[in-house]
């Protein structure tokens, strides 16, 4: 069997120089880097949960219409770090709920007051 040449200038690994480790000059467009965005500043943890499409629908609907409004795409992460950050920040009290639908119960309270 022959062995075929392989032109290894082309192989490049994920944080954009070649294989052997040296980096490669691109031209135009800055290719978008993997991992941490540099836009959070503090230490992270990275979760995978599954949502209900009609969560995601949701979601989507926040995004669309924050940019119908504004002009402004927002990621879903965001969205949801914001509706976190609001929810840390508004000392309601999640503890006395035994249940997921009584954090509901009582989110739905406190926000319709």
């Amino acid at each position: 069997m022959a062995q075929k040449n392989i032109d290894t200038s082309k192989l490049v690994d994920l944080d954009g120089g070649d294989v052997f480790g040296k980096p490669i000059k691109r031209k135009g467009k800055k290719q978008n880097r993997r991992g941490r965005p540099k836009t959070i500043n503090e230490k992270w943890k990275r979760y995978t949960i599954p949502l209900l499409v009609r969560h995601a629908a949701f979601l989507d609907g926040i995004r669309q219409s924050i940019h119908k409004k504004h002009g402004q795409s927002i990621e879903r992460a965001k969205v949801i770090r914001a509706i976190f950050e609001a929810m840390q920040k508004s000392g309601i009290d999640l503890a006395q709920a035994k249940t997921p639908e009584e954090i509901e119960s009582i989110l739905i309270k406190k926000l319709k007051k």
